[in-house]
């Protein structure tokens, strides 16, 4: 009779502690160790300047995050605001095995295809990624520059995002 009490207790906590997992793979776990730097650097000119932004991404040291979007905005006061999407979240295509000559031995990249066969890319634990962009403003007017990435964990359907801004003078 003890045995069986046992086992039962047994076989509850092992489907309670398995429910709690599975609960923490859903609900984001690891998701929200994500860290971005956002940097700006402006040149002059004499009607316009350049904006040379810099986003860095650094993944903390729990689960990978499946980037989904990357975008900037620049925007100067007045004027509409110059979104931008990085699809440098997706993979490239590689070229086949016919598309190569024999004396072709390593693998060569299609540069302007993007391969909607393979998944996004990944940062992992302790990874880092940089993306570069450069706007175009009016001289001599301050600009807000915002950064907006949307990813999450390759096992969850609960996206997470992250922003940061930065005001260029």
């Amino acid at each position: 009779m003890l045995e069986k009490i046992k086992s039962i207790i047994e076989i509850i906590a092992f489907f309670a502690a398995g429910s709690y997992f599975i609960y923490k793979l859903i609900d984001g776990w690891g998701l929200l160790n994500l860290s971005m730097e956002l940097e700006a650097e402006r040149q002059k000119g004499e009607e316009t300047d350049l904006i040379l932004i810099v986003l860095k991404l650094n993944k903390g040291d729990r689960g990978s995050l499946e980037l989904q979007t990357v975008e900037l905005k620049c925007e100067v006061e007045n004027r509409e605001p110059n979104i931008v999407r990085i699809p440098l979240i997706y993979p490239l295509k590689q070229k086949s095995d016919v598309e190569l000559q024999d004396k072709d031995m390593e693998t060569r990249i299609k540069w302007d295809k993007i391969d909607t066969d393979r998944p996004r890319l990944h940062l992992t634990p302790g990874e880092s990624a940089q993306y570069s962009h450069v706007f175009q403003v009016p001289c001599r007017e301050t600009c807000k520059v915002e950064a907006i990435v949307v990813g999450k964990r390759p096992v969850s359907i609960r996206f997470g995002q992250w922003r940061s801004s930065i005001s260029v003078l």
